[in-house]
């Protein structure tokens, strides 16, 4: 007879959750995970994530747009052009803070990644 689950002990408190799945879909799913460069624990918890934001009826958070390269600051630099950061402005003290496995700009709430 399957455990009935507890009730949370804390919001903030991590909980673990088992799932059983076929075999051949771990194996697709490990692959997406390799493929994202993300462990299957971040997969199961993002897919979690936003099955709960769309109950809500609240939508995705929107693609980051990502800060220059390395090589884009430089030919800007050489080329004597200005580079706009994700939030769009040319000139941001940017300081980054991850959230809920995404990083935001903290200095202008835009999301960078």
């Amino acid at each position: 007879m399957p455990r009935q689950p507890t009730p949370p002990r804390g919001e903030d408190e991590p909980h673990q959750i088992c799932v059983r799945i076929p075999g051949w879909l771990k194996g697709r799913v490990l692959a997406i995970c390799e493929r994202e460069g993300i462990s299957l624990n971040a997969l199961v918890s993002n897919a979690i994530r936003e099955a709960e934001r769309a109950d809500r009826g609240l939508p995705s958070p929107p693609e980051g747009r990502p800060n220059p390269t390395v090589a884009e600051v430089l030919a800007a630099y050489a080329t004597g052009d200005k580079l706009t950061r994700p939030c769009g402005r040319t000139r941001c003290d940017q300081r980054l803070v991850r959230l809920d496995g995404y990083e935001f700009c903290d200095e202008c709430g835009i999301r960078v990644g």
